[in-house]
């Protein structure tokens, strides 16, 4: 890759994140705060968040609507991100996060984001229709769609997209997902959970996630499957590779934001023409670093490479996958 490449992200349902601390979360009850935090959130700008963090000249564009929407510009502004702003009529969502510090559990509720009118859908593609995007930037598609905003809109982007560039990253879920995939981007970045609804049945072996993978690329056009384990690390996979990465234990405070450091970490190595191996390792150590960091708060450089010492390489064919399921996460498939 070029070493001027640039990373844009896009971030369609941007969240102003609300993280509340409470000794232990009782239904029914009187839950007390014991501390809380405000960040600017959503997917494609906490992907952005954690490059800036690393180092990196990023671009986001950006959703915002309401009185939300001008928080959410200062916060990010404030940590020096460069916003391509998209003004929206409805006003940018809240998600509230309550983390349970005897446990680390996590319980968080999502307000769906704004509905998306014909106008601003027009707009929307018009805006990255216009991105000084070369053949080797990054563009980074990232989190859930807003109300309004079809299933295929992710497909739409890319198919418009990749005439400029073929290096475009998906993360998504559900059949925002699928679509997306049609139109094959570069990279997509699932958890197992959202593995197995993309393919439409739990991958529990290493021999099932190579056949189920090499097939989805030969079909798709799709080059690279970077897939988060939580605890257990994280897999790359490609037609020519199979890396495992493991993380050291630590004690979590906050898991949100985790998959969009890893996505951040491994995008940081490969811009800089890392072997996959060692985009991987660091990529581990960025979503390693983030859960210890509060709210959506994202780590710093040296903290990464802290924990980057503590990453090890694993044998793939030692991993047992149906032990990596989080019982906890959602788990409808269809």
């Amino acid at each position: 890759m070029e070493k001027n490449s640039r990373i844009f992200t896009v971030s369609l349902n941007t969240s102003l994140d609300r993280t509340f601390y409470t000794e232990k979360i009782v239904f029914g009850d009187i839950n007390r705060i014991t501390t809380g935090r405000l960040d600017a959130g959503g997917k494609g700008l906490n992907v952005a968040r954690m490059l800036h963090r690393l180092g990196n000249k990023v671009e986001i564009v950006v959703c915002l609507g309401g009185d939300n929407g001008k928080v959410v510009a200062r916060l990010a502004t404030g940590e020096g991100l460069v916003l391509r702003p998209i003004t929206t009529q409805g006003e940018t969502r809240n998600i509230f996060n309550f983390i349970e510090t005897c446990s680390g559990r996590i319980l968080r509720i999502n307000e769906p984001g704004p509905v998306f009118s014909k106008r601003e859908k027009e707009n929307l593609f018009r805006k990255l229709n216009s991105l000084p995007l070369g053949s080797s930037d990054i563009l980074v598609l990232s989190g859930s769609l807003p109300p309004g905003l079809p299933e295929d809109t992710y497909q739409r982007i890319i198919n418009q997209i990749k005439s400029k560039t073929t290096f475009i990253t998906l993360d998504a879920d559900g059949q925002v997902l699928k679509k997306g995939v049609q139109a094959g981007p570069w990279l997509i970045k699932p958890n197992l959970w959202e593995l197995a609804r993309l393919l439409g049945g739990k991958v529990t072996s290493l021999n099932q996630l190579v056949r189920y993978g090499y097939r989805l690329m030969k079909r798709t056009g799709l080059k690279l499957i970077l897939l988060t384990l939580g605890q257990f690390g994280a897999l790359s996979l490609s037609s020519q590779h199979l890396f495992w990465a493991k993380p050291p234990r630590v004690k979590p405070i906050s898991e949100v934001g985790c998959g969009d450091a890893f996505l951040a970490g491994f995008l940081h190595g490969y811009k800089r023409n890392w072997a996959l191996e060692e985009c991987l390792m660091f990529a581990v150590a960025c979503g390693t670093a983030k859960v210890l960091c509060p709210g959506t708060g994202m780590p710093s450089l040296k903290q990464v490479f802290s924990l980057k010492k503590q990453v090890t390489m694993g044998q793939p064919e030692k991993l047992n996958l149906s032990f990596c399921y989080n019982p906890e996460y959602p788990c409808k498939i269809n």
